[in-house]
């Protein structure tokens, strides 16, 4: 339940919408001002008969049938709600309801801080994001190969589309981005492959990293960096060090990353943990061993895309894919694009996230929503 619910405009995700509303839901329980609910069948949606005076406004609780389609109707009035002005009409499904940051809109009408962007696509306004969305970039050499262009040219345009990706994932109010741009095993490619992609690095950083700070973007890595020449290393902490403070949003890149050596790591630092009296094996369970792993501070993925047609993982976030929703585009990086990433989240809308249990328990339930959307 939220507290200062009627002060404060709020966003609740829905089984098949997100409603901009002032109020509250908790046990089933939707609490709207002024607002008339029908159901689209014609049904009246079962209302209770005394308001609830809450910071001295009426709200009236609605209780909603399970699994019954509505459609909210506010009424006209100049009060604004996330920059949409009541009047405005919308389909949901009030299956689940849980209420989410107000900072992170799920429909990219709206950008992460809350403001309306400016002239939606239709494809925008009906993708409702996830909160991590991982990226497995595949593609560079063989986009460049089908052009008879040399592989470093794939790889000049791939960092060229991260720009977009970006840009893209911003405005549809993903938390949380993690590219998968330099693996564990990508050096045993070709050495002026390497360096080739290791001065692409440099040049993104010096470029992006302006563009980070202007967005309030987070830069987090994963992974090993070590042993990067030293000029990418530099550009590597400046930008974090630059961008730490930034809150609207985290992009990982996971360079010299490998899910495996992620692991391995976290096993010794566990170890040497246990051996400085830091920890007790016998409490140790999977919550507590992820705080030693690259991700320690990030939710898990709840997408994870991979282009080029491939259907496999190649070692990347192991562990923390265990429930993510896996998205697989035959379009090599450098074609992948905004509307490529919108597809493979309404594609994620679609599924149901069961976590162990069955449709009908997670259908039968208010507390947690099982749907993506």
């Amino acid at each position: 339940m939220l507290g200062n619910a009627a002060r404060n405009s709020k966003i609740y995700n829905t089984r098949q919408n997100t409603i901009y509303a002032n109020g509250l839901i908790s046990d089933g329980k939707i609490s709207l001002h002024s607002c008339l609910a029908h159901s689209r069948t014609g049904r009246s949606a079962k209302a209770t008969s005394n308001p609830i005076e809450v910071d001295e406004r009426l709200i009236f609780p609605i209780q909603i049938k399970k699994e019954e389609s509505c459609q909210i109707l506010f009424n006209h009035r100049s009060h604004k709600v996330c920059n949409l002005r009541w009047g405005f009409s919308i389909i949901c499904f009030f299956s689940f309801g849980k209420p989410v940051d107000a900072s992170r809109p799920h429909v990219p009408c709206f950008n992460h801080t809350g403001n309306s962007v400016q002239n939606p696509t239709p494809k925008e306004q009906d993708c409702h994001s996830p909160r991590h969305v991982a990226i497995i970039m595949d593609g560079n050499g063989r986009w460049a190969e089908q052009r008879g262009l040399p592989r470093n040219e794939g790889h000049r345009q791939g960092v060229e589309n991260v720009r977009e990706i970006v840009r893209s994932a911003g405005d549809l109010g993903i938390e949380y981005l993690t590219l998968f741009a330099f693996s564990a095993e990508n050096w045993s490619r070709p050495q002026d492959e390497i360096s080739a992609l290791m001065s692409l690095l440099g040049r993104f950083l010096e470029s992006q990293t302006q563009e980070l700070l202007k967005h309030r973007i987070r830069l987090n890595i994963l992974g090993d960096i070590d042993v990067f020449p030293a000029k990418v290393r530099q550009s590597l902490k400046k930008a974090t060090d630059l961008t730490a403070d930034c809150e609207k949003w985290t992009l990982n890149l996971a360079l010299n990353y490998g899910a495996r050596t992620e692991v391995v790591d976290a096993v010794k630092a566990y170890a040497r943990a246990v051996l400085a009296g830091k920890e007790l094996p016998d409490e140790l369970d999977w919550k507590h061993f992820s705080g030693y792993l690259y991700t320690a501070d990030l939710p898990d993925p709840d997408l994870i895309i991979r282009t080029s047609g491939e259907t496999r993982l190649s070692n990347f976030l192991l562990l923390q894919g265990a429930y993510s929703e896996f998205y697989f585009s035959p379009k090599f990086w450098p074609d992948f694009g905004p509307d490529d990433l919108i597809e493979a989240i309404k594609c994620y809308n679609k599924r149901e996230r069961r976590f162990g249990k069955t449709g009908e328990q997670l259908r039968g339930t208010l507390t947690e929503p099982a749907l993506n959307r």
